[in-house]
């Protein structure tokens, strides 16, 4: 399951990625890549949390 996690966020991040380059080279229109990155964003803080734990030690 965390490799699925991992396999979607870094995806999305890509998307997100891929769609700024494609805005910037004239590909892809303003309002769609703003429906990508909002996308890619959700997808990305969602499934992030789950994957990326640390252990906090516990305080005296």
């Amino acid at each position: 399951m965390k490799k699925l996690l991992k396999l979607l966020s870094f995806a999305a991040l890509a998307g997100m990625f891929a769609a700024s380059w494609m805005v910037f080279s004239g590909a892809l229109s303003r309002p769609t890549y703003e429906i990508v990155a909002l996308s890619g964003t959700v997808i990305w803080f969602g499934t992030v949390p789950f994957w990326m734990k640390r252990r906090l030690h516990a305080s005296e």
